[in-house]
């Protein structure tokens, strides 16, 4: 059984990531040429044709719950109250909807595995509640996410307003590998307030990774947002290991830390050593100064 609270890596770097095209299981990711961003990429549109391309695909595949996997990320998902973050974090991990939800308390985690090539990866889903009394506690459940997710609702001004303090938050909370996306949700209800141009403007503001439009009611996009999350913690992992880096071994990571920690404690109490020796030293010389000057 896997360990939900174990700690999680941190490896996101890269920002060069590919598209993912629409299909039921198995899904190819090309390269997209319509972003202006070339930090960033284009989400899949359904109504837009994809342009072909001669660069190798990688292959993706949706695994079931019970799927062993390689690679283990945490995604934490934070946004106002109501904005739908537990709905589309169910929609995307298990393809479900419930029209009433409760307000989630504390935390939720949802399971999304998946494989690309020949590397199967489990997205860890943190959906945090939203309600502002509780904020303070959710800043605990920040640590050791490589990615983060900020949704606001199309209907809802002042979630989107308050995409600001989220980003904030998951500054000061997070590693600053942590990439970040922005997430515009309930595009299926014709009460709009919030314009797509809006969403993209304040994508390249906060130079945001990603800027998707969502509907956990409609399905439209929420698998999409995990499956963009996990291609870009992939091409990540496939940087470090072209590198000899790969920091994805929990117990590698793990007594690094440990050697890190004794180091820092080590020198810590080597200059307390050192400062006390230099204070019994200008004792000494006082003491000195003082026989002296009575002698």
């Amino acid at each position: 059984m896997e360990n939900n609270s174990a700690p999680l890596p941190q490896v996101i770097l890269n920002k060069n990531f590919p598209t993912p095209i629409h299909g039921n299981q198995i899904i190819n990711l090309e390269k997209s040429s319509d972003s202006v961003d070339s930090d960033s990429f284009t989400p899949f549109d359904p109504n837009k044709p994809q342009k072909p391309t001669n660069l190798q695909k990688n292959k993706i595949e949706i695994l079931n719950k019970e799927a062993k996997t390689d690679l283990k990320y945490k995604v934490i998902v934070v946004g106002n109250s109501g904005v739908g973050k537990s709905c589309l974090s169910l929609r995307g991990a298990e393809d479900t909807f419930k029209e009433s939800h409760q307000l989630t308390l504390g935390t939720e985690i949802y399971n999304f595995k998946v494989k690309i090539n020949n590397k199967s990866l489990h997205l860890q889903i943190w959906d945090t509640c939203g309600q502002e009394k509780y904020r303070s506690l959710i800043k605990n459940y920040y640590q050791n996410s490589s990615l983060a997710i900020i949704v606001y609702s199309v209907t809802d001004e002042k979630s989107f307003n308050d995409v600001d303090e989220w980003y904030k938050q998951i500054k000061l909370n997070t590693s600053p590998e942590c990439k970040i996306f922005l997430i515009a949700n309930k595009v299926d209800l014709p009460e709009r307030k919030i314009k797509t141009e809006q969403g993209n403007t304040c994508k390249n503001t906060y130079k945001f990774d990603l800027f998707m439009e969502t509907s956990a009611k409609s399905g439209f996009n929420s698998k999409e947002l995990f499956i963009n999350g996990a291609n870009i913690l992939y091409k990540e992992y496939e940087t470090l290991i072209m590198y000899g880096k790969n920091s994805n071994n929990n117990e590698e990571k793990i007594l690094n830390n440990i050697k890190k920690k004794k180091f820092a404690l080590k020198k810590k109490n080597n200059h307390k050593d050192n400062k006390e020796e230099d204070e019994d030293e200008e004792d000494e010389d006082e003491d000195d100064n003082y026989v002296n000057c009575c002698a």
